[in-house]
């Protein structure tokens, strides 16, 4: 199928700069790339739970239940979105250009320049310009995404958080191999990530089971074996809470 600048529709975006607002619904037929500056922001996509301080972009999608508001302790955040659909609109997720979770937006990329012109486009009407200008976006930070820039000891840790022994949960022992302190560790993994370590390795190891899922026939007690539950049932719960499916019906949806 040939894809055209017309099979993406904007349906509204704007900038606020003091931004209170209160999400909390299914997104239909439609979806969102959200771009916060300042401020912090309580996110939920199911029950993967972030809190986001300073410059990142999240996304809004069809499936999961999303709410996000500021976060406890600050006033307002800045707030610059975008809401399209069509056609070019699942292009774009199905080749991995539309961001699927929360994502840094480092310091030394100026996003708010090509933001800024893309909504000038779309509320002005020229539509062809601001979904070429929106794609950009989307090159601008997958190229972000792929910048081997992590930090040594942010790597480490992630390193240590999925190795097959452990998917570990212990943080005062992984602080312990990092030669840091736990509370330190939270902190600067937070700011980091959105995370705590804890959430980080369970959704490192859904993510993991949906890959083994979605291009794997192994049986779903042998995905939980493998990923160190010791409990199918609780692995059913914990995928079916994060992921809004069971891990049959991910499957399936799959196929």
């Amino acid at each position: 199928m040939v894809l055209r600048l017309s099979d993406c529709r904007f349906l509204h975006g704007a900038e606020t700069r003091a931004c209170n607002a209160v999400v909390d619904k299914h997104f239909v037929g439609y979806s969102t790339l959200q771009f916060i500056v300042r401020g912090r922001l309580a996110l939920s996509y199911n029950a993967h739970t972030y809190e986001l301080e300073g410059r990142w972009t999240f996304p809004a999608f069809p499936g999961p239940r999303i709410s996000f508001r500021t976060a406890p302790g600050c006033r307002d955040w800045h707030h610059r979105y975008v809401a399209v659909t069509g056609p070019l609109v699942d292009h774009w997720r199905r080749e991995g250009l539309w961001p699927t979770e929360p994502e840094p937006v480092h310091k030394s990329l100026d996003l708010e320049s090509p933001f800024d012109a893309m909504l000038e486009y779309f509320n002005t009407g020229r539509i062809a310009r601001g979904v070429n200008a929106l794609e950009g976006i989307l090159l601008l930070l997958a190229e972000q995404r792929h910048r081997p820039d992590t930090p040594d000891w942010l790597a480490r840790a992630q390193q240590l958080l999925v190795e097959p022994d452990g998917f570990r949960t212990d943080i005062a022992d992984l602080a312990n191999d990092l030669g840091t302190t736990a509370s330190t560790l939270r902190r600067r993994f937070k700011a980091a990530t959105g995370l705590s370590p804890r959430d980080w390795a369970i959704n490192a190891r859904l993510e993991w089971a949906r890959g083994l899922l979605a291009d794997s026939s192994l049986p779903i007690n042998a995905i939980a074996d493998q990923l160190g539950y010791r409990d199918i049932y609780f692995f059913s719960r914990q995928f079916s809470r994060h992921s809004g499916l069971s891990p049959t019906a991910y499957r399936r949806s799959r196929l």
